[in-house]
């Protein structure tokens, strides 16, 4: 398969951003397939990668809580402070996630299934003198 479309749409993504990589290559993709009570548990990916997060299906919003779904995909970031912040996604169709593979992150049970593909792709930093 020819990932390098793929590669090459997160590297665009990532400079509009200001974020100052090069040379992305797909390392692995995978798909997860959640079935009823499916879950991830806190995990990360490793460092000198980005891990995109492509959600292919949707999950029932939580009544109580109407800015939230089952099966959220969520991030834990540190702060400079030594705080940590919580950031849930929601899983919409399309919708696609990109974060630097350090970042610890899983997905809450989900009700039904839900579909995701993931991919971990390789990066360089770009030099002092290159401009993003």
């Amino acid at each position: 398969k020819d990932f390098s479309k793929i590669a090459k749409w997160t590297e665009d993504k990532c400079r509009e951003q200001k974020i100052p990589i090069k040379n992305c290559k797909v390392n692995m993709s995978w798909c997860v397939d959640y079935h009823e009570g499916g879950y991830q548990h806190l995990h990360c990916h490793g460092p000198q990668e980005l891990t995109v997060v492509i959600h292919l299906d949707g999950q029932p919003p939580i009544e109580e809580t109407p800015q939230a779904t089952h099966g959220m995909l969520y991030s834990i970031m540190p702060c400079p402070d030594g705080t940590q912040v919580l950031k849930n996604h929601i899983p919409e169709p399309g919708k696609c996630v990109i974060m630097d593979g350090k970042v610890f992150h899983g997905v809450y049970p989900v009700t039904g299934s839900r579909r995701t593909v993931v991919i971990d792709i390789n990066f360089d930093w770009l030099d002092p003198e290159e401009k993003v």
